[in-house]
């Protein structure tokens, strides 16, 4: 691209998104969005951007830093109480081995389980990048001194847990030493979550640290379906555009993620919800037979060697495209910008389709004159040698319906 039509670009979207007036023209930053990209050139162009486009923030400036100021206020309220409030389990009836669905402590163990799998995930976050292994300082404080951990209240280590279920076996004066012993290593077993335990400063806390807070909360306000593994590389690009702001925004990019994940994930859950695995109208199912639907028209020798000759199953490959918005099959800066394609859609995530049918297409060569497991591998894995612009430019000449 000529440098000078570089330059239009940058003016443009700065007087799209720093204008005087009252309001942002949201349907022309749509559509210089999903025609032309984000310049990567100012981090707050996109974060502001984004924040529109996910419906976080209206078109009327004005009335943005009372909306800001509900929401950030909100999510402090939350942290309050899913993170830093102290349970304490004085309850006569309840206790460390209470198998009841009511039991605080029964609970508590629920809540590590979650935020167990939560930070294998969170850690496996583009490693390529030293982005998220970054430490910041801490937003949110404990009101307790010592060990921090990821959520800014200490997990219960083994030997914790041991003196708890003792003292609490004590108290009932069980006093047969061979059930003691096996309820306590029952116990034992059961909590030790010392994996959750993060030894940092009290001060500071990781890039990851935060996008865990941030999914953990989540899951407690949408009992119904939790955290799913895949949503860890949902968060993952906007919070990394959020942090990056280089205006004030930053300070509040904790808040402002989760409302923005929110606000996405409650466009794309079906995705997430396995019960609608068989549903062909709706949920995962249906977007990959739309792909496939897509594929037939735009080329018919094409679709019938995946599918009919080679019976590569749409699961194989395109499960993965679809549920994480392809934030996997590229590298970070890449999939910011076909998210600012995809977020700018007037019929999200139609283009998302397209773009997955663009991939396949580009892919034709390689795959009329191979076979199944090279093909497989292929699909899977998505050669880095073809430019993203060149998939998104692909993408735009598809001109079928979906």
């Amino acid at each position: 691209m000529a440098i000078s039509t570089h330059q239009e670009r940058l003016k443009k979207f700065t007087n799209l998104i720093e204008n005087n007036s009252d309001s942002i023209d949201y349907e022309e930053l749509r559509r210089h969005c999903f025609e032309n990209g984000i310049p990567d050139d100012y981090s707050h162009h996109r974060s502001i951007a984004w924040k529109l486009l996910l419906g976080y923030l209206p078109a009327k400036k004005t009335e943005w830093q009372k909306i800001l100021g509900e929401k950030r206020k909100s999510y402090e309220q939350f942290v309050n109480d899913f993170i830093l409030s102290e349970k304490v389990y004085t309850q006569t009836d309840d206790h460390p081995l209470n198998p009841a669905p009511t039991s605080q402590w029964n609970l508590y163990f629920k809540d590590n389980e979650v935020l167990s799998q939560i930070f294998k995930d969170v850690k496996r976050l583009y490693p390529d990048i030293s982005f998220f292994q970054q430490k910041i300082k801490k937003t949110y404080f404990s009101n307790r001194n010592g060990t921090c951990d990821i959520i800014g209240r200490a997990a219960l280590t083994k030997v914790k847990s041991c003196e708890i279920v003792t003292n609490f076996l004590g108290v009932n004066k069980v006093k047969d030493e061979k059930d003691k012993a096996k309820y306590i290593k029952d116990f034992c077993d059961q909590c030790d979550f010392s994996e959750l335990i993060v030894n940092c400063d009290d001060q500071e806390e990781y890039h990851w640290q935060v996008i865990a807070r941030i999914l953990f909360i989540y899951a407690k306000l949408n009992p119904g379906q939790g955290y799913v593994q895949g949503m860890n590389e949902i968060i993952g690009p906007i919070y990394y555009v959020f942090a990056n702001d280089k205006s004030e925004f930053n300070e509040h990019s904790e808040a402002d993620t989760f409302f923005c994940f929110t606000n996405l994930m409650s466009e794309i859950r079906d995705l997430y919800n396995s019960q609608l695995d068989l549903d062909r109208s709706i949920g995962i199912v249906s977007m990959m037979t739309k792909l496939n639907n897509l594929l037939l028209k735009m080329d018919n020798a094409l679709y019938t060697q995946i599918n009919q000759n080679q019976s590569i199953k749409p699961h194989y490959y395109a499960f993965r495209w679809i549920t994480l918005l392809l934030s996997q099959e590229f590298d970070l800066p890449s999939v910011l910008h076909i998210w600012d394609f995809l977020l700018s859609d007037t019929n999200r995530f139609d283009f998302l389709i397209k773009i997955c049918c663009a991939m396949i297409l580009l892919l034709r060569d390689d795959i009329l004159n191979n076979d199944f497991a090279h093909n497989v591998k292929l699909l899977q894995n998505f050669p880095d040698r073809i430019d993203v612009n060149r998939i998104i430019f692909h993408a735009k000449s598809i001109n079928q319906p979906i």
